[in-house]
């Protein structure tokens, strides 16, 4: 069984019926949601690859098992409000392209979180750079498969700070 399979189903077991997972801080209750799409088609996957650049392993299994989640979104009096980590569909990731704030680290965009970050993928290397606020970027020196086990285990903190 892969890393990517192991992390997202220990996440999963964790959820209950809905898709929720509770959180307590300093003896608040949070709860957020999860939500899974369905599979990418590895076909999809391919025509992406040969159109603009290869996708690292972790990145393409992920999307194989869930075509973009959004895990850790906020629930406020039972509605879902944003915030957590969006992984973006293939088709997402796709749209993104046309943003050219990411140039500067020849990267592709396969994620948002928290308000105004984006994390980048570089073209080259299966490194992350975090694309803060529209001002900077970080080297997180991760790769997919790394950043989501951290992520997940920080229970949605910003580990990398």
């Amino acid at each position: 069984m892969s890393r990517i399979v192991q992390i997202l189903e220990k996440l999963e077991n964790q959820l209950d019926e809905k898709n929720i997972i509770k959180f307590s801080v300093d003896g608040e209750v949070y709860e957020k949601c999860c939500t899974f799409n369905a599979p990418a088609d590895q076909e999809n996957i391919k025509q992406f690859e040969k159109k603009h650049h290869a996708l690292p392993d972790d990145l393409k299994e992920f999307l194989c098992l869930h075509n973009g989640a959004r895990i850790f979104e906020d629930i406020v009096f039972g509605n879902k409000v944003g915030g957590g980590l969006h992984v973006f569909s293939l088709e997402e990731v796709e749209s993104e392209l046309s943003n050219d704030f990411f140039d500067q680290v020849d990267g592709t965009a396969i994620a948002a979180l928290f308000e105004g970050c984006y994390l980048i993928l570089n073209k080259e290397n299966p490194n992350l750079y975090l694309f803060e606020d529209g001002l900077e970027y970080r080297l997180l020196d991760v790769d997919f498969e790394t950043f989501l086990q951290k992520y997940i285990d920080s229970e949605g903190d910003a580990f990398w700070e």
